[in-house]
């Protein structure tokens, strides 16, 4: 099965659950999906997100659509500095 970046997963082994949000693909067809998790700890902080093999994650169902959220946003643009002579 193939996973799409942004879907709800989560690992048949341990249980840990998120948005897929990177693919990795390694030189001996090792494939793993980073997961990084909807909830917080119950201190507030953030929970790191987690590289698991892509066959032993399970789609939950649809997550965000990352097309729709995308990052960044207005940014100056550069200059080059002015020539030292």
């Amino acid at each position: 099965m193939i996973i799409s970046l942004g879907e709800r997963v989560k690992d048949k082994i341990s249980g840990f659950e998120g948005i897929a949000c990177a693919r990795s693909e390694y030189l001996n067809g090792c494939k793993r999906i980073l997961i990084e998790p909807t909830k917080l700890k119950d201190d507030g902080t953030l929970i790191d997100g987690q590289w698991f093999d892509s066959q032993q994650i399970e789609l939950l169902g649809p997550g965000i659509n990352a097309e729709q959220n995308p990052s960044g946003g207005p940014q100056v643009t550069p200059r080059r500095a002015q020539d030292p002579r």
